[in-house]
């Protein structure tokens, strides 16, 4: 379901629809989310949910359903001097679980 916004003037009616998207942060424990339309230049925090017995799958791709997302954004944690850390591959496993399961992301 598409975010809509009516912008009229006069007897004119116009309609923008805003894409959805949803950013995230994976950590070992947890994983924090923030979504936000593309009109705005700021994510709003949505929640933090627990990486253990797959809860934050599962309420990502609840978010992903009821806000009709179109744009999944996940922060890689690099180091100071841009190199892969020890958590690079649990977050490319959990993304790569995610784009399965939703079927339309890239990795």
């Amino acid at each position: 379901m598409a975010q809509h916004a009516a912008l009229g003037c006069g007897t004119q009616v116009y309609c923008q629809s805003f894409m959805v998207i949803i950013a995230l942060d994976i950590g070992t424990v947890r994983v924090g989310c923030a979504s936000a339309d593309d009109s705005v230049r700021i994510p709003f925090p949505v929640a933090v949910w627990p990486r253990a017995k797959y809860q934050a799958e599962r309420e990502i791709l609840k978010l992903v359903e009821d806000r009709g997302a179109k744009l999944l954004v996940v922060g890689m944690p690099l180091g100071p001097q841009g190199e892969r850390t020890a958590i690079c591959d649990s977050v490319e496993s959990f993304v790569r679980r995610l784009a399965k399961k939703i079927g339309r992301a890239h990795v």
